[in-house]
């Protein structure tokens, strides 16, 4: 069987996973600074590769989150 990958690194490449990590990295720091920008409180953020755990303040019922463009 054969996949012909349509978008994105290799599977298996170094680099693809070296580049990965750089983009998550990145995607952490968004997270936190929308966090902070928030007045959220976050009592935990952890990551494995892609995967993110996080603990924080439970969100009243009905509340939205508005991204500002």
């Amino acid at each position: 069987v054969w996949y012909l990958q349509a978008k994105g690194g290799p599977i298996g490449l170094r680099l693809s996973g070296a580049v990965a990590a750089l983009v998550m990295i990145v995607w952490d720091g968004e997270v936190v600074r929308l966090v902070k920008e928030n007045k959220m409180v976050m009592e935990l953020w952890k990551r494995y590769v892609d995967d993110g755990d996080v603990f924080m303040q439970v969100f009243e019922k009905g509340w939205k989150w508005k991204r500002m463009a």
